[in-house]
């Protein structure tokens, strides 16, 4: 329908309702391109990606999405992303109790990386859809395993001359149950002592003078023989 006409004059004049469908159609395209635009989206080189629709995964078999620019259907499809580049998990300071009943705060924090076989295990397979609350289910798996390792020696023991078995031992069962639950792979563990209870001087000040009379016992027996 032409926009301008002639009246009953024969003089040009702008026709109503050519304008409004005129007007209609270049709504309609604008809003078509902006679909249509909305389609495409970039996964870049450190993510991985699937594509749902209706919250159920599309092609889940052929595995996730590599880096470069893709397409989904607008408006029926969205795209969920993992990083899958190297990353480090700061857990912060976490309070732990030894097998002699002490309290022992630990800094925490793990370095690692997540395999392209395990982005479908965390976005779908842990907690709800998607990566929001990835880390809200792994955390306190990692916290529970340092405290069931720290429980298994005394104070003097974590602080002391077994500091480098308790870091390996903690290393050794948090990467086994990262993997094993979560498919994630553990790079490097960091581990240390925030703060020591104070009964620590009082019991090094115990064993010093424990070490120290059976130096001298010796030395005594020795003496003795002679």
């Amino acid at each position: 329908m032409a926009i301008f006409t002639k009246n009953e004059r024969g003089e040009p004049a702008i026709n109503p309702a050519g304008v409004i469908k005129a007007a209609g159609l270049g709504i309609a395209g604008i809003v078509g391109l902006s679909i249509l635009s909305g389609g495409f989206y970039t996964v870049p080189q450190t993510d991985r990606c699937y594509v749902t629709r209706f919250r159920q995964v599309v092609d889940a078999n052929s595995g996730p999405i590599g880096p470069g620019l893709h397409f989904k259907i607008p408006v029926l499809e969205d795209v969920d992303c993992l990083s899958v580049s190297r990353f480090t998990d700061n857990l912060g300071t976490v309070p732990v109790t030894t097998k002699d009943t002490f309290t022992v705060e630990m800094t925490v924090g793990i370095t690692a990386e997540i395999p392209e076989r395990s982005v479908y295990r965390l976005l779908y397979q842990t907690g709800r859809q998607g990566h929001a609350d990835i880390a809200q289910n792994v955390n306190p798996n990692i916290v529970n395993t340092l405290r069931n390792i720290m429980g298994r020696y005394d104070l003097i023991s974590i602080a002391g001359e077994e500091q480098a078995n308790v870091r390996t031992s903690f290393q050794t069962a948090v990467t086994e149950m990262l993997e094993r639950d979560f498919g994630i792979m553990v790079k490097e563990v960091q581990l240390s002592i925030n703060k020591l209870p104070n009964e620590y001087n009082t019991r090094m000040v115990q064993a010093q003078s424990a070490q120290a009379a059976i130096v001298l016992a010796r030395r005594q027996q020795e003496q003795a023989r002679i």
